[in-house]
C-alpha cells in the first residue's frame, strides 16, 4: 500500500493534468514573477521583459537526468539563464551529475543555482558547474 502522502501527490498530479490546468499554472507562475522586482528600479522582472517564455511540460514530473539534460541542451544560445522545475529522484541526480554537490535528496521546495563557464547550452553536461548553491526550507527555520 502506498504511503498516504504519495497517494495524495498522485491524485493531485492527475488533477493538474490537462490543458486548462497547465494554463492556470502558467498564470500562477506569471503572478509570482510579477512580484519579483529588480533591486535597482521599481519594475518587476516580468514587465521588464526578462522572462522570454514559460513552458509547462508534464513529462518533467518523472523525467530522467537524460531527459532534463536534453531540455537544457536544446535551449537557444541567446538565453542567459534557465529555470527548470522537476521532481525527484531526477532532480537530485541531475544536480549531482552537473555539480560537485553530493546531495542524498534535494528536498521539496529546494532550490539549486548552478553556474557554468560555457558558451553554448550544448556544452552543459561536459563540464561541471563552476558554482553551485543550494537553498532549502530548513535553512530558514
Amino acid at each position: 500500500m502506498p504511503w498516504p502522502i504519495l497517494q495524495n501527490n498522485k491524485n493531485n498530479s492527475s488533477k493538474m493534468s490537462g490543458k486548462d490546468n497547465f494554463l492556470q499554472l502558467e498564470t500562477r507562475i506569471v503572478e509570482v514573477l510579477k512580484n519579483i522586482y529588480d533591486p535597482e528600479i521599481p519594475v518587476n522582472i516580468y514587465e521588464l521583459g526578462l522572462i522570454y517564455e514559460i513552458v509547462v511540460d508534464e513529462a518533467l514530473y518523472h523525467a530522467t537526468v537524460e531527459d532534463m539534460l536534453d531540455i537544457i541542451q536544446d535551449q537557444e544560445d541567446y538565453l542567459d539563464g534557465l529555470m527548470l522545475f522537476g521532481h525527484n529522484p531526477g532532480m537530485t541526480c541531475l544536480v549531482n551529475d552537473l555539480s560537485d554537490l553530493d546531495l542524498g535528496n534535494l528536498p521539496t521546495c529546494g532550490v539549486v543555482v548552478l553556474q557554468f563557464a560555457v558558451e553554448h547550452w550544448t556544452e552543459i553536461g561536459d563540464e561541471a558547474a563552476v558554482t553551485a548553491e543550494i537553498n532549502t526550507p530548513k535553512m530558514h527555520r
